[in-house]
């Protein structure tokens, strides 16, 4: 999910593409360092 998101995928792209419940991801995620790191470097990379 992270590596998804770190290639420039939304978290609900991601989401679909996995089959994880949009909520539940985002639950997860939102306190993890390496998800916000990769969200960090996808906005880099799409800039």
């Amino acid at each position: 999910m992270i590596d998804l998101v770190k290639r420039g995928l939304t978290l609900k792209e991601a989401c679909q593409l996995t089959g994880i419940g949009y909520r539940t991801a985002q639950r997860y995620l939102s306190r993890d360092s390496e998800y916000l790191k990769a969200r960090m470097e996808a906005r880099l990379i799409v800039r």
